[in-house]
């Protein structure tokens, strides 16, 4: 457990690893993630998932591409 600073101050967060994290098809394992205590409507994805993708901007639409 521990402090974090967001857009809205300093919250509690708390450390964790996922072992699996699934958006649509892509099933990602092993992820380490930041809970924190805070009323937040949206879940955010950090660099500990998105490094696993190449992303890639065309025509205004961003995709991410696994990363082998």
């Amino acid at each position: 457990r521990g402090n974090t600073a967001t857009a809205g101050g300093n919250v509690p967060a708390y450390m964790v690893n996922l072992t699996r994290v699934r958006v649509g098809e892509v099933e990602v394992y092993n992820v380490d993630a930041v809970v924190v205590g805070a009323d937040m409507p949206d879940i955010l994805l950090g660099n500990s998932f998105l490094s696993r993708f190449q992303m890639k901007q065309e025509n205004g639409t961003m995709t991410l591409q696994r990363r082998f």
